[in-house]
């Protein structure tokens, strides 16, 4: 089945949130090997996990709210074609389903 050209602005955003939880998990993972190379005591580095645990969830959260607001618009756009389609179907088939009652009697 062919998606409603509707549903392309949602794909785009839903492209970009991906994107981003992407460019976000990246960007923390070079700002901790930057500071895992600059760290001497132990201490630091647990401080360092905390903070990469923070970086990490906050991505995330971030981009899943973008994310679930483009499926959510791409499901909007699309729903009413859609269903549209659907009832178009239905009443095909109902159409059909009366010529053959009538063909039968």
């Amino acid at each position: 089945m062919v998606l409603p050209s509707a549903a392309r602005g949602g794909l785009q955003d839903l492209q970009q949130g991906v994107t981003g939880l992407i460019e976000g998990i990246i960007h923390t993972n070079l700002q901790a090997t930057q500071e895992f190379f600059r760290l001497t005591n132990p201490g630091a580095y647990v401080e360092l996990q905390h903070w990469l645990v923070r970086q990490y969830l906050d991505a995330l959260i971030e981009n899943s709210v973008n994310l679930v607001r483009a499926v959510r618009r791409t499901a909007d756009e699309t729903l009413g074609p859609l269903e549209q389609q659907l009832q178009q179907r239905r009443s095909a088939r109902q159409g059909e389903n009366q010529e053959y009652r009538q063909a039968a009697e």
